[in-house]
Order: C-alpha cells, then structure tokens, then sequence
C-alpha cells in the first residue's frame, strides 16, 4: 500500500522530491544503512515476494521469480 501512494505522489503531487521515511519503515530498511541501486534492489525484491508468497496464489507466489530472477555472471578478461 505504501508503495502505491510512493507511486501517487510521485506521478500527481507538486513537489520534486518525496521524502523516503514512509517507504523505509515501511520496508522495515535500517535507515543508519546506505546502500546502492542495485542493493536496494535485491532486498526490495526479496520483501516484495516474501509478502507475494504469503499469499499463497498461484500466479503471486512465483511472479518475482518468473518476471526477474537471472543469474549474474562476473566476467574477468586478461589484456595481455
């Protein structure tokens, strides 16, 4: 829910920015802890379908992983 109204003021609200402190207890995100993009991602991901899973519906059980789980690969190539 609190995501949606992030949404919300985002697209129609005046100003430009939003304070983030809603969706970060919302989260339950340690605010001592800064992280970057692609950390934010990874637990934001696994809170969104932890919570999906709860649910117990077929088609929300499993959407974080049918719609973006991947493997990352790290690729290191000699120069010389």
């Amino acid at each position: 829910l609190e995501l949606q109204h992030l949404f919300a003021r985002l697209e129609f609200g005046r100003s430009s920015y939003e304070d983030p402190r809603q969706i970060v207890a919302a989260l339950g995100l340690k605010t001592g802890e800064q992280q970057d993009v692609n950390e934010f991602n990874n637990l934001f991901l696994q809170l969104i379908d932890a919570r999906l899973k709860a649910t117990r519906e077929p088609g929300l059980a499993t959407l974080i992983d049918d719609e973006f789980k991947g493997t990352i690969t790290h690729t290191i190539t000699c120069q010389q």
